[in-house]
């Protein structure tokens, strides 16, 4: 007859759980960052930039007709600028995505908790804006959506620029709950370290 696990031991095991998960989705963050610092070192030490502006008709040729409105009136004038602003825009989102990963994924528990907030901010905000930017390349590329099925059966189900954006806003959400969950705990210990006495 086996005894019943104990309180403690459930939640050990709870514990033992969420943090796996939790180390599975930081790899997968940082594998993500991966993939943006690598596109953005390509773009800068290759002639991305000074090429941009004859490159880019061709490369918006499938985008949709409102978005070359915006590529004729903001890009358009100032190819060099979007290019340079681009391919930084790259780099820093991979090295905050990579890094913020890795970072959390080497002291996890045992960073303080402001720097632990910090980069729980950094990793959420990075996220997004490497949505934003996903959304825009796949804009501009004319690629299928994701909900629409591949005209050619040879080429991939979900273009990449589809997919990073829905596993990116997964991490800009879990960010955003677990920055809620630290401030809510930092709270209740504050409480619990300064109790307010009530005199009768």
């Amino acid at each position: 007859m086996s005894l019943p696990a104990s309180p403690n031991a459930s939640t050990g095991a709870i514990e033992v759980e969420g943090r796996i998960l939790a180390m599975g989705l930081l790899a997968i963050q940082a594998v993500i960052g991966y993939e943006w610092l690598v596109s953005g070192i390509t773009k800068l030490s290759s002639d991305f930039i000074p090429t941009f502006g004859l490159r880019l008709p061709e490369a918006a040729s499938a985008a949709p007709r409102w978005f070359l409105v915006i590529l004729d009136n903001v890009v358009a004038p100032a190819p060099t600028f979007w290019a340079v602003f681009a391919s930084v825009t790259e780099l820093l989102l991979g090295i905050a995505l990579l890094g913020t990963a890795a970072l959390l994924m080497w002291r996890f528990h045992r960073l303080p908790r402001l720097a632990h907030l910090l980069f729980l901010g950094v990793s959420g905000l990075a996220a997004l804006a490497a949505t934003v930017l996903a959304i825009s390349l796949h804009v501009l590329n004319g690629a299928t959506h994701p909900w629409l099925l591949p005209g050619d059966p040879f080429d991939e189900g979900v273009d990449l620029d589809s997919l990073l954006p829905a596993i990116q806003t997964v991490i800009f959400i879990v960010s955003l709950l677990q920055l809620r969950q630290l401030r809510r705990r930092a709270r209740t210990h504050d409480a619990m370290a300064n109790p307010k006495h009530v005199e009768v």
